[in-house]
């Protein structure tokens, strides 16, 4: 299971709805339900109860989500703490065309200095 799931699950979890919580981490809805399906075949047990009306955390579910929301609130206080604090790397980058080998004379001229008239 995944930070990225875990996050996936406590979204549904919070909307009720795996449609509504795929519109609010911006993934597809099939995406979504699939990340679910792959963490309850790993822990080996239903965390959602699918209906027409939405989805509600079975018994197992709620004991899984309580114990994943609190690895989740760690992990944002670390990041929060350190990855969000260090200084931001710029990069810059250049790129060139390769130059012929003759250029004309009119490269070489100073334009600034001595304006053609």
């Amino acid at each position: 299971m995944t930070l990225k799931e875990i996050g996936y699950l406590l979204m549904v979890a919070q909307c009720a709805s795996i449609s509504e919580a795929a519109k609010q981490l911006y993934v597809a809805q099939p995406s979504l339900t699939h990340a679910i399906q792959s963490v309850e075949k790993e822990v080996g047990f239903r965390i959602f109860d699918r209906g027409r009306s939405g989805v509600t955390v079975t018994e197992q579910g709620e004991e899984l989500l309580s114990d994943i929301r609190t690895i989740y609130e760690q992990m944002a206080a670390v990041q929060s703490k350190y990855i969000e604090k260090r200084p931001e790397r710029k990069t810059f980058s250049v790129s060139i065309q390769p130059l012929p080998v003759r250029l004309p004379c009119a490269f070489f001229h100073d334009w600034r200095r001595n304006p053609i008239s």
